[in-house]
């Protein structure tokens, strides 16, 4: 009767683990992908937020003060302004927390959209098959042969003006393919289950099956491929950005900023120092938590 009543006491307190749930505590156990995700929590609330509690505006321009040698233009870090100052005199910290919001945004948002595009390719292509998949996957391996840079670099020429979203555009036309092929192989793999044959066979649509019952069981990769392409687009901004086609001054980036200061890192070392390292260490926080994730997410290994 005591082991009947334990068993029972078992039986009432047993909660299942959601599959999620199974995922952040195998996510947990991965020490490298926990410290990025704490380091881009940081970077991405400091980026928001910090441009209210610096004391300089991004734009503002310190006159030379005889008094104060920590105050004008290319100033080395001091107590007055922590990352130093620029060619004009305008404070690099303020410079650096607002510029990271506009990398931050272009990474996210060129994301985003190219997964909008990606995830609709790879689905139809490999739900349909066909003639229809032969076409799209032609189409998107043209696009994964086009050197990515130079066309990058041509298109932000050709696109006129020189803002956020012309950035976003150009990353995102050449940033889709892989998220297609990632999502039509799951989908190749999905439409032959016997859940979605008893779809079928209740009367459900293709476009229900498509959207409502193969797409949540494809978010795994997206969610991983989302992950590391933040990454690898900010490197993209910065890159556009340095070379001239990207975030036009006197809006600051971190790509920009490395631009501007390219003239002075010998006699101004900090002003390549800051914007370097917040690159580095977003880029290699974003690639650390993609690789948690893709080990989180695949329950063939073991953590």
């Amino acid at each position: 009767m005591a082991i009947s009543q334990e068993y029972e006491s078992e039986l009432t307190t047993y909660k299942a683990e959601t599959y999620w749930q199974i995922v952040f505590k195998r996510l947990k156990k991965h020490k490298l992908a926990i410290i990025s995700l704490v380091l881009l929590i940081i970077i991405i609330l400091a980026c928001l937020i910090g441009p209210f509690f610096v004391k300089y505006h991004y734009n503002d321009m310190s006159n030379y003060d005889p008094d104060n040698p920590f105050v004008g233009e290319y100033k080395p870090p001091s107590k007055y302004h922590l990352f130093g100052t620029d060619e004009l005199g305008r404070d690099t910290l303020s410079r650096i927390l607002y510029g990271g919001r506009i990398s931050l945004f272009v990474g996210f948002a060129s994301v985003f959209s190219a997964i909008i595009i990606g995830v609709f390719v790879g689905a139809i292509s490999g739900y349909y098959g066909g003639i229809l998949d032969t076409l799209l996957m032609r189409f998107t391996d043209i696009m994964f042969s086009i050197p990515v840079m130079p066309l990058l670099v041509v298109l932000a020429t050709i696109i006129p003006g020189g803002g956020v979203w012309k950035i976003i555009l150009v990353i995102t036309i050449f940033g889709w393919m892989t998220d297609a092929r990632l999502v039509r192989g799951v989908y190749l793999s999905l439409k032959e289950q016997e859940f979605t044959e008893a779809a079928r066979a209740i009367g459900a649509s293709n476009s229900r099956i498509i959207w409502k019952h193969l797409l949540p069981n494809s978010m795994a990769p997206i969610i991983v491929s989302s992950t590391l392409g933040v990454g690898g687009n900010i490197i993209y901004e910065a890159s556009l950005s340095y070379l001239g086609f990207g975030i036009m001054p006197p809006t600051p980036s971190w790509g920009n900023m490395l631009q501007n200061a390219q003239s002075a890192m010998f006699n101004a070392p900090w002003l390549i120092w800051f914007p370097g390292i917040a690159i580095f260490i977003t880029v290699l926080a974003f690639n650390f938590l993609g690789d948690g994730l893709r080990d989180a997410l695949d329950p063939r290994l073991k953590l």
